[in-house]
C-alpha cells in the first residue's frame, strides 16, 4: 500500500468487528506461525553495528498507512536520517490520542505514552530539524485549536461586556488557549495547568539535557513525580506556590527531545545508567549521516497531498471517544512469545552488558504502547490487528538495537566518557592520522589529569594506541592514533 494516502488504505481493509476474542480466523496458521517464529526467535547479537542501527525496508513496510505517508512526505525533504523521523512523530501522535485510549493488562492500564530522545553524533546531524518535521501533520489540529480559541474569546468577551453593562456579575473563566505542545520548564507552573486542563502534551526540548538535568536535580522530587506521570497514575498532585494543590487524573505526557552524544554525556552520573528515567527513553543513537548532503536548492517540493491527508487522519486522533482498546487472540499470543523470547535474551545479556534486564522490562510495555498507536492510526474503529501487533515488535527490536549499542558502548555511563569521545574525534580530523601530546592537549584544552584518564581508558579499550618516540632528549615524543578496528 505504499502508494496510497492512508484514508485509501483504510477504505480497503479490516471489515470484522469485535474484539477478536472469539474469532477463529484471528488464530495464527502455519505460515504465520513461522513468520512469527522468525521474527521473534532472531536473537539479538551482543554487539550491535551502527548498520544495525539503520531502517530497513522490511520494517517500514510494516508500519501503518498514515507513518508510511509522513516518511514518505518528509524523508525527501531534508538529508535527516529517516531513523530521525519515526519516534517524534510517534510521540506527537500518542500526545494527540491521549487518554482517550488505553489497554487493560493484569490490573494495569496502560496509555500511549512516549519518551524518545535523538543521540547524535554531531551537532550537523539536523536533529531539530527531525523534531519540526514531527510537528508538520499536526498543524491542522493547531491550526483548529486556534480557531476555536479565537471563537472562544469572542464569545467570553462579548457576554463579560454585556454583563458589566448590565452591572452584573460575571464569573465564567477566560477560555484556555489549547496546544499539543508545551514549551515550558516541567517545574513551571504553566506546565502543570496546561497538563491538567487538557490531559496530554508533549515537550520537545531541542536541547534535552536541559529537561534531564531539571528533572534529575537532587534537591528536588520532580523525578518522583515524572515517574507518576510517565505510568499515567489516576491521581498526581502537586503544591504549588503561585497556582495551590494541582491535580492530575491519569495524565499523559511525552516527549520527544534531542541533544548530542557529548553533551548528554556530560551530564550523566554513573548511577544514572540504572535509572527509572532513564530506562522509559526510547534511545535513537545516529554517530553518522545516513543521507547524502542536499543544498536548499536540491530539494523538492512538499507533497501537498500528502500533507493534507496526514493532517486529516491525524487530527480526528484528538476527538477520539474514551475508551479501552482490546486485542485479536492472535496479537496476544505473538506479544506473549515475543516477551517470553526478549526476556531471555536479556537474561543472557546481562552477563555482559549490566542493567539491560531494566530496559528490557520497559520495552516490553512499549510495544503494547505502539500496538495501540499503530491501531488508532490505522483504524482507531478496530481493536489491536495481529499486523499492527508485529508492526510493535519489528520496531521494539529495532528500538532494542539502539539500545544494546548505547549501553554497549557506554554512551549511556558517565560523565568521563564523553572526554573520550572528545579525544577520539580530535584525533580521527588529523590528516597523518597520528597527533602528538602535546598538539591533543591543546584541541582538547584538558588538563594533565583530565587528558591521562580519557587517554588511557582509551589505550585500555583498545580503540588509541600510543608511540613513544626517542628525541634524544629526557623525555620522549608521545603521539596517539586511532587503532585500525575503530
Amino acid at each position: 500500500m505504499e502508494n496510497l494516502t492512508a484514508k485509501q488504505a483504510r477504505e480497503g481493509i479490516l471489515n470484522e468487528t469485535g474484539t477478536g476474542e472469539n474469532t477463529p480466523n484471528h488464530r495464527l496458521n502455519d505460515s504465520d506461525q513461522t513468520k512469527q517464529t522468525k521474527q521473534t526467535k532472531q536473537g539479538v547479537p551482543l554487539h550491535i553495528s551502527p548498520d544495525d542501527l539503520k531502517l530497513s525496508d522490511e520494517l517500514k513496510d510494516n508500519f501503518p498507512p498514515v507513518l508510511k505517508d509522513y516518511l514518505n512526505y518528509s524523508s525527501p525533504l531534508s538529508d535527516v536520517p529517516d531513523e530521525f523521523l519515526i519516534t517524534p512523530f510517534l510521540a506527537m501522535t500518542a500526545a494527540t490520542i491521549g487518554r482517550a485510549r488505553y489497554i487493560k493488562m493484569g490490573g494495569i492500564t496502560i496509555y500511549p505514552t512516549v519518551w524518545t530522545v535523538l543521540f547524535a553524533g554531531s551537532s550537523t546531524m539536523r536533529k531539530s530539524t527531525a523534531l519540526s518535521f514531527a510537528k508538520k501533520p499536526f498543524k491542522l489540529l493547531e491550526k483548529t485549536f486556534e480557531q476555536n480559541y479565537q471563537r472562544e474569546m469572542e464569545t467570553w468577551q462579548r457576554l463579560k461586556k454585556q454583563a458589566k453593562e448590565q452591572g452584573e456579575d460575571f464569573n465564567k473563566p477566560e477560555p484556555i488557549r489549547k496546544s499539543i505542545y508545551n514549551a515550558d520548564g516541567f517545574s513551571d507552573l504553566t506546565f502543570w495547568q496546561a497538563l491538567r486542563d487538557q490531559g496530554s502534551v508533549i515537550s520537545m526540548p531541542g536541547e534535552f539535557t536541559a529537561l534531564w538535568a531539571e528533572l534529575t536535580r537532587p534537591r528536588n522530587s520532580l523525578k518522583d513525580i515524572a515517574l507518576q506521570i510517565f505510568d499515567a497514575e489516576d491521581k498526581i498532585r502537586r503544591n504549588t506556590r503561585m497556582g495551590g494543590d494541582i491535580t492530575l487524573n491519569n495524565p499523559v505526557w511525552c516527549i520527544a527531545g534531542a541533544t548530542t552524544l557529548s553533551s548528554f554525556q556530560r551530564s550523566l552520573t554513573r548511577t544514572q545508567r540504572s535509572s527509572g528515567l532513564l530506562q522509559r527513553i526510547i534511545p535513537i543513537c545516529m554517530e553518522q549521516p545516513t543521507k547524502e548532503f542536499k543544498a536548499l536548492t536540491e530539494l523538492p517540493e512538499p507533497d501537498k497531498e500528502l500533507y493534507n491527508s496526514m493532517n486529516r487522519d491525524v487530527k480526528e486522533l484528538h476527538d477520539l471517544e474514551e475508551r479501552e482498546v482490546n486485542m485479536a487472540r492472535a496479537a496476544k499470543d505473538m506479544f506473549t512469545e515475543w516477551s517470553h523470547d526478549l526476556h531471555n535474551r536479556a537474561t543472557e545479556m546481562n552477563k555482559h552488558i549490566s542493567d539491560i534486564g531494566g530496559y528490557e522490562s520497559r520495552l516490553s510495555v512499549y510495544v503494547l504502547q505502539f500496538a495501540l498507536i499503530f491501531q488508532q492510526l490505522d483504524d482507531h474503529d478496530h481493536y489491536i490487528t495481529e499486523k499492527n501487533m508485529e508492526a510493535a515488535i519489528a520496531l521494539a527490536e529495532w528500538v532494542f538495537n539502539h539500545i544494546i549499542y548505547m549501553l554497549d558502548k557506554n554512551y549511556i555511563f558517565n560523565k568521563y566518557y564523553a572526554d573520550r569521545l572528545k579525544i577520539r574525534e580530535i584525533i580521527k580530523k588529523q590528516d597523518s592520522g597520528k597527533i602528538s601530546r602535546t598538539q591533543l592537549m591543546n584541541l582538547s584544552h584538558f588538563d594533565k589529569e583530565q587528558l591521562d584518564r580519557a587517554v588511557n581508558s582509551e589505550i585500555e579499550a583498545g580503540k588509541v594506541k600510543e608511540y613513544k618516540l626517542d628525541t634524544g632528549g629526557v623525555r620522549p615524543k608521545i603521539e596517539y592514533e586511532i587503532t585500525s578496528n575503530e
